[in-house]
C-alpha cells in the first residue's frame, strides 16, 4: 500500500512553497519602474514639444517674418507717397498766387519775392521761371540770387517740357555742390487762355524725407533704403553714401515688387522686401540680415525650451519623492502578504494602521482573504458533492451506472486474481408505468425510492445495489477464493437464484405510498462470471438481456442468460437492418381477410393485413410488427398502410367492387406520435373515397394510456364520417365507464376467447359476456379466430354479428378477394 505521505511529497529538484516566496528583490523596483516610465514618457513628450517648437519657427521664418517686412516696406511707401502729395500741394499753391498774377499783369518784382519768402523754410531752395521759360528768382537759403543761363541744365525746366498743371519730381545730382542726390519739384501753371504765367521748380533735401520716415515708422532691426528710378540712394536708415555704392543698390532693383528674396548685401545675407512707389517711380527696399532675423527665433526657441525643462525637472522631482514615500508601504505590505502566503493560512488578517489607500489596500486584501476561506470551504463541499453526484443516482442515491461500471470492473479484476465468481442481477419493474401514469411521477419517484430502500434490506451488506436508470436496477455479488460457502459453480448459481427469488418475493409485498397502496411485479435477468463472460460490459449486457427474455415471457420471471440470448439478438439485429431496407424499398403488400355475416354468410367487408415481401417470400406480421414498434419504423409503416388501403378502397370503386367497409389497424405509437387525423383526412380527400368506407381498429390498451386525449381524437374523425372498432376486447384494462364515452361501433372479441368455445366453459362465458356488453351499448360485435363451423354457430346463437378466420377464409390478394366479391361469395351452415 502506497503511503499517502509518499503521494504528496514533492518530486526530485521542486521547490517548496516556502522557498517559492524567498525572492531576491530585483533591481527594477517598483519605485524604480515608474521613474523610468515616467523619464521614457518626459523625453517623449520633450521630443514631441522640440518638434513643436521646429514646426512655430520654421512657420515663424516661412511666413510671419516676410510679412512683417513687406508690410514695412509697405508702409514706408506710404508714408513717402503722402509726404510728396503735401509738398506737391505746396508747389502748387505757391504758382496759383495772386503773387504770380501781378507779375505777370505789372511785372511786380518785390511783392512776387515776399511771396516765394514765405516758403523758404519749406524747401531747400526755390527757382521762379516766367511764362516764357526765363528765370526770374533763385531763393536758396534765405538769399536770391540770379539764375545763369544754363546753370540748372540738367533738372526739368518749362521749356524742356514741363506738363501744365501738373506735379513732376526729378531727382538729381549734377547741380549739386556735394554730389548727393537732390529731390526736385516742378509745377507749371497756365491760365483759362491756354497761357503760362509761371512755373516753380523747388528743391527738397532726402534728409527731409528720412526724417518723416523715422518719425511715422518704427523700423526696429530692419534696414530700409529708398531708391531713385536709376538706383541711387535717397535713403537708409544704416547704411551710409559711399563709393560702389550705387552697384550694390543697383541689384536690388531686380528683386520682384511685393515678393521676399534672399540677396547678398556688404558680405553679409539679407532677407529683402521691395515695394515700389509707381508715381514716382523710385524703389522702397526693408532688408533685414539672416544673423539678426535667427537672432530672434533662436532666443524664442531657447526660452521655450528652458522653461520646458524647468518643468520637467520639477516633476521628475516630485515624481520621485512620491513613488517612494508610495513604494515604501507597499513593501511592507508585501512582506506581510508572503507571511500569510507562506503559512496557508487564509484565516490570517493584516493589521495595518494607517487609513490611506495603503490601508485601503491591507482592508481590502483582508476582505479578499475572507472570501477566499470562505469560497474554498464552499469548493471543498462542492467537489465533494459534484464527486457524490458523479457517481450516484440523484432521486435515489444509490450508485448509478458510471459507478456500478467502475466497481463492477475493480470486483472483475478481484475475481481473476482470487479465482471468484460474480452474479449480476438485472430488475425491472413490470408494472411500473402503469403505476406512474396513473398516480402521477410524483408518486412513481416515491415508488422508485422505496424499491431501493427494500432491495438495501434485501440483499447482504457485501452485495453491490446500483440504478442505472428508469425503473431498472442492478445488483451483483460476488464470491472470492475457496473454502467458503457457495464456491463450487453449481452452489454459487442457487445462491444467485435464491437472491433473485427473495428480491422478486420482497418487491411482490405491497408499497404504501403517500395514501396509495400499490404493487409492482419485477422481472429479473441474470449473467454469471466466469460462465457467460469476462468483462463488466458484456456482463451487464447479457443480464440485460436475460432481463428482456424474462419480460417477453409475460413478467414476473427470472432469467439466466443463455448463449442462444445472443443468437436470438444477432437475428433481431439482422432482421432490423433488413426492415429498414424494407422501408425503404416499399417491400409491403397487404392482404385482406374477409369480414362475414354470421347470419347470412355474405362477405361485407375485410380487414388489411400487411405482408412483407422478401423475394417470394411472405413474412407475417406477428414477425416483424414488435420488432418494428422496438426501433421506431411502426409510424412509417403504418402511414403506408393507410396510404395503400385508400388507394386499393378507390380502385375497387371504379371497377365496382362492393366493399362496404375495409379495416386498417393504427398502432399505439401512431396515435401519440404521429398526426393520423391529418394524414387520414389527407389520404381519404386525395383518393376520393368516403370517410365510412374506411374503419379504423385500435387496441383496448392503446385507448387506456391518455382516454381523454384519445377520446377527443376519436370524435373527431368521427365527426368526419370514420367508424372504429376496439380490438382485442378483453385483454387490457379498459374501464367501461370510458368505454361508453368513446364513439366505438363494433367490439371485436380476442381469438384467445374463441378458441376454446363451445366447449370450455370458461371461454364460453367470457365471450358470451362481451357480446351481451356490446348489446347493451348499442355497438355490434365482432368475433376473430373463427376456425369451425361449431365455433361459427355458437357465436351467432349468443348474438355475435360478424366474425373472421380461416373457416371462411385466409387473409388473400387483392385479386383473390375482389374475385369472391364479384362472384358473390357465401357460406352456409
Amino acid at each position: 500500500m502506497v503511503n499517502r505521505s509518499e503521494q504528496t511529497a514533492n518530486p526530485p529538484g521542486s521547490r517548496t512553497q516556502a522557498e517559492g516566496f524567498e525572492i531576491t528583490m530585483s533591481f527594477w523596483t517598483l519605485g524604480r519602474k515608474v521613474l523610468a516610465a515616467y523619464l521614457i514618457h518626459v523625453l517623449l513628450l520633450i521630443a514631441l514639444l522640440g518638434c513643436g517648437v521646429y514646426w512655430v519657427v520654421w512657420r515663424h521664418l516661412r511666413e510671419e517674418k516676410p510679412v512683417a517686412l513687406q508690410s514695412l516696406a509697405q508702409t514706408v511707401t506710404g508714408v513717402i507717397e503722402k509726404e510728396v502729395e503735401g509738398l506737391g500741394l505746396l508747389v502748387k499753391n505757391m504758382v496759383e498766387n495772386d503773387a504770380v498774377l501781378k507779375y505777370k499783369s505789372s511785372y511786380n518784382l518785390q511783392a512776387l519775392k515776399r511771396h516765394l519768402h514765405q516758403y523758404v523754410e519749406k524747401f531747400q531752395w526755390v527757382s521762379f521761371y516766367d511764362g516764357q521759360g526765363a528765370g526770374i528768382l533763385h531763393l536758396s537759403d534765405g538769399h536770391f540770387i540770379d539764375i545763369q543761363p544754363g546753370r540748372r541744365s540738367g533738372i526739368l525746366f518749362p521749356a524742356n517740357g514741363l506738363e501744365s498743371n501738373q506735379l513732376q519730381v526729378a531727382v538729381s545730382t549734377s547741380d549739386t555742390f556735394d554730389n548727393q542726390p537732390e529731390i526736385e519739384l516742378a509745377y507749371r501753371h497756365i491760365d483759362f487762355f491756354d497761357e503760362t504765367l509761371g512755373a516753380v521748380v523747388v528743391g527738397v533735401s532726402p534728409k527731409r524725407l528720412a526724417n518723416v520716415i523715422l518719425a511715422s515708422v518704427d523700423t526696429g532691426d530692419s534696414t530700409l533704403v529708398v531708391l531713385d528710378n536709376l538706383g541711387n540712394l535717397l535713403f537708409s536708415n544704416h547704411i551710409s553714401s559711399s563709393p560702389g555704392l550705387s552697384e550694390e543698390l543697383a541689384t536690388l532693383v531686380e528683386v520682384n515688387n511685393g515678393s521676399l528674396a534672399q540677396h547678398r548685401l556688404f558680405g553679409k545675407d539679407c532677407f529683402i522686401a521691395r515695394w515700389p512707389i509707381e508715381s514716382l517711380g523710385w524703389t522702397v527696399l526693408a532688408m533685414q540680415p539672416n544673423e539678426i532675423y535667427y537672432a530672434d527665433l533662436r532666443k524664442l526657441a531657447w526660452g521655450f525650451l528652458m522653461v520646458l525643462l524647468g518643468v520637467c525637472g520639477g516633476s521628475v522631482l516630485l515624481l520621485w519623492y512620491v513613488s517612494k514615500n508610495v513604494v515604501k508601504p507597499v513593501l511592507l505590505l508585501n512582506q506581510n502578504i508572503s507571511r500569510v502566503s507562506v503559512s496557508e493560512d487564509l484565516s490570517q488578517q493584516i493589521h495595518w494602521p494607517s487609513r490611506d489607500e495603503v490601508g485601503l489596500l491591507a482592508n481590502s486584501y483582508n476582505r479578499m482573504l475572507r472570501r477566499l476561506h470562505e469560497t474554498h470551504s464552499q469548493m471543498v463541499w462542492s467537489q465533494e458533492k459534484i464527486s457524490h453526484l458523479a457517481f450516484h443516482d440523484t432521486l435515489t442515491d444509490l450508485p448509478n451506472r458510471a459507478m456500478l461500471m467502475q466497481t463492477l470492473e475493480s470486483a472483475l479484476a478481484q475475481a481473476q486474481r482470487d479465482d471468484g465468481k460474480l452474479a449480476v442481477l438485472f430488475i425491472g419493474l413490470d408494472s411500473f408505468k402503469l403505476v406512474n401514469d396513473t398516480l402521477g411521477q410524483g408518486v412513481g419517484d416515491q415508488l422508485l425510492c422505496a424499491v431501493a430502500d427494500r432491495l438495501l434490506e434485501t440483499v447482504r451488506k457485501n452485495d453491490f445495489v446500483a440504478r442505472p436508470g428508469g425503473d431498472e436496477f442492478v445488483i451483483f455479488m460476488a464470491h472470492y477464493g475457496e473454502g467458503d460457502a457457495g464456491s463450487s459453480g453449481d452452489e454459487f448459481v442457487s445462491r444467485a437464484s435464491w437472491l433473485a427469488q427473495r428480491i422478486s418475493k420482497k418487491l411482490g409485498e405491497p408499497f404504501k405510498i403517500a395514501e396509495y397502496e400499490t404493487y409492482v411485479s419485477s422481472s429479473i435477468g441474470i449473467s454469471l462470471y466466469p460462465d457467460d463472460e469476462e468483462n463488466a460490459d458484456s456482463l451487464v449486457q447479457h443480464a440485460d438481456s436475460a432481463l428482456h427474455r424474462a419480460k417477453d415471457l409475460g413478467g414476473g420471471h427470472i432469467q439466466f442468460y443463455s448463449s442462444e440470448f445472443a443468437r436470438d439478438q444477432k437475428k433481431r439485429m439482422e432482421l432490423a437492418t433488413r426492415l429498414n431496407k424494407a422501408v425503404e424499398k416499399d417491400e409491403f403488400v397487404l392482404f385482406y381477410q374477409p369480414v362475414v355475416d354470421l347470419l347470412t354468410g355474405r362477405i361485407v367487408g375485410a380487414e388489411a393485413l400487411i405482408r412483407w415481401q422478401t423475394g417470394q417470400e411472405l413474412v407475417s406480421p406477428g414477425e416483424f410488427i414488435p420488432l418494428a414498434e422496438e426501433i421506431g419504423l411502426i409510424l412509417p409503416i403504418g402511414n403506408w398502410i393507410v396510404k395503400e388501403a385508400c388507394r386499393q378502397i378507390s380502385k375497387w370503386g371504379e371497377a365496382g367492387v362492393s366493399l362496404p367497409t375495409i379495416s386498417i389497424n393504427i398502432s399505439a405509437r401512431q396515435l401519440w406520435h404521429g398526426d393520423i387525423v391529418t394524414l387520414i383526412q389527407k389520404v381519404t380527400k386525395e383518393q376520393n373515397i368516403q370517410s365510412g368506407s374506411l374503419e379504423l381498429e385500435i387496441t383496448e390498451s392503446s385507448v387506456m394510456k391518455e382516454p381523454l386525449r384519445m377520446e377527443s381524437m376519436l370524435k373527431t374523425l368521427h365527426e368526419k364520417g370514420f367508424n372504429f372498432a376496439l380490438d382485442d376486447f378483453g385483454t387490457g384494462y379498459s374501464s367501461l365507464l370510458r368505454l361508453k364515452h368513446l364513439p366505438i361501433g363494433k367490439l371485436k372479441v380476442d381469438k384467445s376467447f374463441v378458441d376454446g368455445a363451445p366447449g370450455a366453459y370458461d371461454n364460453e362465458s367470457l365471450v358470451k359476456a362481451i357480446v351481451q356488453l356490446s348489446q347493451n351499448l348499442g355497438i355490434d360485435a365482432q368475433a376473430e379466430g373463427i376456425e369451425t363451423v361449431e365455433q361459427w354457430q355458437f357465436l351467432r346463437e349468443v348474438g355475435c354479428r360478424y366474425g373472421q378466420g380461416y373457416y371462411f377464409s385466409p387473409a388473400v390478394s387483392a385479386q383473390e378477394i375482389e374475385e369472391m366479391v364479384r362472384l358473390g361469395r357465401r357460406w352456409f351452415l
